[in-house]
């Protein structure tokens, strides 16, 4: 595992919503609430990760069925460690693109959009397989800063055999969608 990678995503994250003054948040949505990320059958898994602290708080059971790998192995930097070397400069121009983008938001702005790009993850059995990633915010702190987020990996292999990573800001509530939005390079030290 490669803890330098997953270092340089922490110093990307760090930057999502910093302190600033927000108008405090009334209630985060629930996950019920969060209709337009589905949470799929036995192709996908999904996880909470906590901003804050920067770590995997829950994740499904059909992570271990879909990668191979025992679940109390995946943390963060273990599925970090799992991206594609060709897909690792996309995966941290992404990242640093979805901080830059949900930033100026309002929380409650913020709310209406759901992220999604796709990376390979290689499995246990060092196969890999395309993943779409889908983040939405889930909650925030009482002055409106994010604090957790709900994210599903389902397996596209079968939809998406080759091409580069694309990443898509998609909107709902009447909040414009991004697609293929363009990210800069080079963003790995």
């Amino acid at each position: 595992m490669n803890l330098n990678l997953y270092n340089q995503a922490r110093d990307i994250w760090k930057n999502i919503f910093p302190l600033k003054e927000l108008k405090i948040h009334s209630g985060a949505r629930t996950i019920e609430q969060k209709s337009f990320i589905p949470l799929q059958t036995e192709n996908s898994y999904h996880y909470i990760f906590n901003i804050r602290q920067m770590e995997i708080e829950y994740i499904s059971p059909n992570a271990e069925q879909i990668l191979g790998f025992p679940l109390d192995e995946m943390n963060a930097p273990f599925l970090i460690s799992l991206i594609h070397p060709d897909d690792m400069p996309w995966f941290m121009a992404f990242e640093k693109k979805v901080v830059e983008f949900f930033n100026p938001l309002p929380y409650d702005l913020g709310q209406k959009y759901k992220t999604h790009y796709d990376v390979r993850l290689q499995k246990a059995d060092g196969s890999y397989i395309r993943v779409l990633h889908q983040m939405q915010l889930m909650d925030a702190d009482k002055t409106g800063m994010s604090t957790r987020v709900l994210c599903v990996h389902t397996d596209i292999t079968s939809l998406k055999k080759g091409g580069h990573p694309e990443l898509s800001f998609v909107g709902s509530d009447d909040a414009p969608s991004y697609f293929d939005v363009e990210v800069s390079w080079p963003v790995i030290n």
